[in-house]
């Protein structure tokens, strides 16, 4: 039924059956009491959920899911049309590119998770609302234009790695390799070794909760001077596995939205990551669970006022200028809730004065105004 034939009572009973209510639920009461609850069916179940933890009231919203299943629908359209040319390169960058939408739908479930209670994972740059707004309309064409793009990137990577592959297994020798270059990756591995045997045996103190503590902090300065030349190899070595793993690494995940490609403090350079984070925010903003459910039972109260007798509502003038008793309790539960939640959120202490000075602003420049039209 439309919700706007349904009565208030109906429209009440309906947001209490949504996944809203089940999470400001599942806040009020004691992990306890939710786990006994929900408990959960059987060993699949809770096999799955090993992998898949539950989040009581998180609901995917339509738009993320259209856009995900959209993607796929059209990354297997193009990989129908280049199964015929590469075979084995394109079932294996489809499989990492479906997987790579599972994770992007999983990591959108934890960081919406994130925002909820409060941690902010994804603010480390503040976007203005207009920018925050343009990036919340680019996420669904981003994410589409990204995964596929990003599996044909992948396709033709993998294709070029399989031909250099068999390139290498026909036509190089690697024991002619071995032969002139064996002595080099055996003092490589021998230094790592040595360097992780000393480190854990001979510099550091045994200690149960795990404290940091040096046997010899003397002995350990001459560790260190013998071996800063010889951990050169190994810093060449590692050079070229960071390289290596870094371009591995972006290569796989270079159609994830929910992941930036560039370091820390340069995200705004990433136009799919900054997308994603303004659709996220944007969401987050409006629709979450508590303030949802707060101004439902603002509506409700409203609408208890609405449909209140008159003579409920109104009082004789002999008792207009002094408040009820009811009154009085109610404005002082209220001040005792706003004290109890500054407390508990400190970072809203000084928004409430700002406020209050910005409205003592406002009304001393409205009564100036007004004494000079009187003047």
């Amino acid at each position: 039924m439309c919700r706007r034939f349904l009565t208030t009572y109906q429209r009440e009973m309906q947001f209490e059956e949504t996944h809203y209510c089940v999470r400001v639920r599942y806040l009020l009461l004691p992990a306890t009491a939710w786990a006994s609850r929900n408990q959960s069916g059987g060993a699949v179940t809770t096999l799955f959920r090993r992998f898949y933890p539950n989040i009581p009231g998180f609901k995917y919203s339509t738009r993320i899911v259209c856009t995900v299943g959209l993607a796929v629908a059209c990354m297997y359209q193009v990989a129908v049309n280049f199964s015929a040319t590469f075979y084995a390169s394109c079932i294996v960058a489809f499989v990492i590119a479906v997987t790579n939408s599972f994770f992007t739908l999983r990591n959108y479930r934890n960081n919406t998770r994130g925002l909820w209670k409060g941690n902010f994972p994804l603010t480390n740059i503040q976007q203005k609302p207009p920018k925050v707004v343009l990036s919340a309309l680019k996420f669904s064409g981003y994410t589409i234009a990204f995964l596929i793009s990003g599996f044909i990137i992948l396709q033709v990577m993998v294709w070029a790695l399989f031909i250099v592959l068999e390139f290498l297994l026909r036509y190089a020798s690697f024991g002619k390799l071995m032969r002139e270059d064996w002595l080099h990756i055996v003092i490589i591995v021998f230094l790592y070794i040595a360097l992780r045997i000393i480190a854990r045996y001979c510099l550091l103190q045994a200690n149960e909760d795990g404290a940091l503590e040096l046997k010899n902090l003397h002995l350990f300065h001459i560790i260190n001077f013998f071996f800063i030349f010889l951990s050169v190899p190994l810093g060449i070595a590692g050079c070229i596995f960071r390289i290596l793993k870094a371009a591995l690494v972006g290569l796989v995940i270079i159609g994830r939205v929910d992941q930036c490609l560039f370091i820390r403090g340069l995200e705004r350079f990433d136009r799919g990551y900054m997308a994603y984070r303004g659709y996220l925010t944007l969401e987050v903003s409006m629709t979450h669970p508590v303030l949802v459910t707060f101004c439902q039972l603002l509506c409700r109260s409203n609408n208890e006022k609405m449909y209140k007798p008159e003579d409920e509502c109104t009082t004789e003038m002999g008792d207009s200028a002094a408040p009820s008793p009811s009154r009085k309790r109610r404005i002082a539960r209220n001040r005792w809730l706003v004290a109890y939640t500054l407390i508990r959120n400190p970072q809203l202490a000084y928004k409430i004065p700002l406020r209050v000075n910005n409205q003592n602003k406002s009304s001393v420049a409205s009564e100036k105004k007004t004494s000079r039209h009187v003047v």
